[in-house]
Parts: structure tokens; C-alpha cells; sequence
């Protein structure tokens, strides 16, 4: 998921790819900046709160993992 989708995501300007891993239960979040992709953190029991257009929505990934365990 690394090569080429994230590539295509890129140019499309999608601002945000997240990434989950199952096994290590913990998410990889990118961000888009400057037309490019930059790790904005890895995150286990955190929540993370992505900003779309002004619209603020909390995601809590202890939550998610809690679910897979």
C-alpha cells in the first residue's frame, strides 16, 4: 500500500491515508503537505482527530484494537 495507491492519493490530494496493522494493532497516519505525504504518527491506544474542510472527527484507535482482541 505504499507504492503505487499511495502515489495515486498523492496526486489526487486525498489529505489523509491511514494505514492498520492488524497483527502489531497500531496505525500508521499520513498526512498530505505540500503535495506530498509526511508520517504524522503511529498510533496504538491514542485517539487521533483528522480535520477535513473544518469538520473535526476523533477517532479512537484503543477503541478499534480493543475490538480486534
Amino acid at each position: 500500500d505504499l507504492g503505487l495507491k499511495k502515489l495515486i492519493y498523492e496526486q489526487e490530494r486525498v489529505p489523509y491515508y491511514v494505514m492498520v496493522d492488524p497483527v502489531d494493532l497500531s496505525a500508521e497516519i499520513l498526512k498530505l503537505k505540500d503535495d506530498k505525504f509526511l508520517l504524522d504518527g503511529i498510533f496504538e491506544k491514542d485517539s487521533y482527530i483528522f480535520n477535513l474542510n473544518g469538520c473535526e472527527i476523533e477517532f479512537d484507535f484503543k477503541e478499534l484494537f480493543d475490538e480486534i482482541v
